[in-house]
């Protein structure tokens, strides 16, 4: 596994991106290690439409499933995730 630190400038939003082919029981332990040094104000990536978007969880109110597709939805919008449920759930803090 390979590790690449980026730093940016400020004003620009710090991100862990994880590139992995499946989740491994590695995989999820090092989410898990993250999860325990982010501050509660983590974000995650959603669309509204080709528009990417990130939000805090604190904004989500609640997540909801159409046919093939999981929106989240905030107190004046819904925004489209990429993931597949169980995927996304695999990111959120516990």
């Amino acid at each position: 596994m390979q590790v690449r630190i980026e730093q940016v400038e400020d004003g620009q939003a710090e991100e862990v991106v994880i590139y992995c082919r499946k989740i491994t029981p590695d995989v999820e332990a090092l989410i898990g290690q993250i999860r325990k040094t982010v501050p509660d104000t983590l974000t995650l990536s959603f669309f509204k439409g080709d528009e990417q978007v990130y939000l805090s969880l604190r904004e989500i109110l609640f997540f909801e499933t159409e046919g093939e597709k999981v929106y989240a939805h905030t107190t004046d919008n819904a925004y489209e995730v990429r993931q597949r449920l169980y995927e996304f759930e695999g990111m959120l803090p516990v």
